[in-house]
């Protein structure tokens, strides 16, 4: 074999073996190794139809992995938006006035990216849910829970919102509120981070600096969903949200400057705090 094909290949192998090292560590750095695939908690039981519960557009970002990787398996997706967000920033693209009807342009794309099943969006006011009473926003998602009969339900943390964003925790409680009826519903899925991430999340992120309180913070990560296998998705979901670019680029720190198939292999997994509904568990979050 001719030496120059030798050296490029001891040079080609070197650089392969010392880039899958680092993603490795970095991967063991961000994610907790301890926390159970989210098919072991369910005994490998297939999720049949999933509602999604969300504040804004660009909430699904958190769940982007696992909605598609429930759809390869044939699960049914349905999200329901309680605001069309157009109280958030506008990234410089658009007028505020019509920052609502550019976000709902945002979320056409994110459906067809994710291939979700159905997509609504509410008129509840962005940044102002807790000023609408609790039973008002039980009734809208109640008659979505009863028009769609999904098994399992995704939502936010009811006391902190992920980072402290009151329509986050609101739109929570709601949910969980309403977890404690007989609605059907098998398994709740509250997004959360581990310890590791928020960590991280608190040294990079300014959101998460300025708005996150470990005292009274998210729920314990109890199952989790690898994910890094639909990375490509997950990227093309954040580069749909144009106008949301300078959140993506505080929450979802070096997204763009990475390639997909590295960031996704280094944060490879999306965190749930999992409440099984169906056997009557007194629905709360466990706290560190």
């Amino acid at each position: 074999m001719n030496t120059t094909i030798i050296i490029i290949l001891g040079i080609f192998f070197f650089v392969s073996t010392i880039l899958a090292l680092g993603i490795l560590l970095l991967n063991r750095y961000v994610n907790d190794q301890n926390v159970d695939p989210i098919e072991k908690k369910l005994n490998d039981q297939r999720i049949q139809k999933v509602l999604a519960v969300l504040a804004h557009p660009d909430d699904e970002v958190m769940i982007a992995g696992t909605v598609a990787k429930l759809k390869k398996r044939g699960t049914e997706i349905h999200l329901l938006y309680l605001t069309h967000g157009e109280d958030g920033p506008t990234g410089g693209l658009v007028e505020q006035e019509n920052l609502a009807e550019r976000r709902v342009a945002e979320l056409k794309q994110v459906a067809s990216i994710l291939q979700v099943d159905s997509l609504e969006i509410l008129d509840f006011p962005d940044r102002y849910l807790n000023t609408i009473p609790e039973s008002q926003l039980e009734v809208a998602i109640r008659s979505k829970i009863t028009t769609i009969k999904p098994d399992t339900v995704i939502c936010f943390d009811q006391t902190i919102g992920l980072y402290g964003n009151t329509d986050h925790a609101y739109s929570g409680k709601v949910v969980h509120t309403l977890m404690k009826q007989k609605l059907g519903v098998k398994n709740l899925l509250v997004m959360t981070l581990p310890i590791p991430m928020i960590e991280l999340a608190m040294k990079v992120s300014q959101t998460f600096k300025e708005r996150y309180n470990p005292e009274n913070g998210l729920p314990v990560a109890n199952v989790c969903v690898q994910v890094s296998r639909y990375g490509k998705q997950k990227k093309e979901v954040i580069k749909a949200h144009q106008t949301q670019w300078q959140v993506m680029n505080d929450v979802q720190p070096l997204w763009n400057k990475i390639s997909y198939w590295i960031y996704y292999r280094i944060f490879s997994r999306e965190y749930f705090h999992y409440i099984n509904v169906s056997e009557g568990v007194e629905v709360h979050e466990r706290r560190e």
